[in-house]
């Protein structure tokens, strides 16, 4: 778990984990801003579990970036996700399915999509509840 935490004007990723067969991380009042690549990004991992609640990831590359997964559960609740030079959230290449479940939550200022589901995303449920999705460039969701 990562709790009031925060990151700022980093060179690379806030958080970066790939190659891996589980990871399940729980971020609660968590700041990430100011990346230069992703704030947040998972590739290559069999079964991911997220949860952020009360987090804001700002003025990077991308926000959550989760691509090559079998597996996917993420939770965001509460959180705000703004001034992403590309995407807010991103998702590709997932093979196994999953669950996506975004509520109370800001995405804004997009420099691309808000959030994005690329097209090799087999079995995906997404639920977006009580959710602003405002000032993308190109699409919202």
């Amino acid at each position: 778990s990562l709790i009031t935490m925060s990151m700022t004007n980093c060179s690379g990723k806030g958080l970066d984990a790939h190659e891996s067969a589980a990871i399940a991380i729980e971020m609660r009042s968590v700041s990430i801003r100011g990346m230069r690549k992703s704030a947040f990004s998972f590739h290559d991992v069999r079964n991911s579990k997220i949860l952020a609640h009360g987090s804001r990831f700002e003025d990077c590359q991308s926000g959550l970036t989760l691509t090559r997964l079998a597996s996917l559960d993420i939770t965001v609740t509460g959180s705000t996700i703004a001034g992403m030079r590309t995407m807010g959230v991103y998702i590709d290449d997932l093979s196994s399915g999953g669950l996506v479940h975004v509520r109370d939550s800001h995405v804004a200022m997009s420099g691309l999509d808000g959030i994005l589901v690329g097209t090799r995303s087999d079995n995906l449920t997404m639920i977006v509840t009580d959710t602003s999705i405002i000032d993308s460039k190109a699409s919202g969701l």
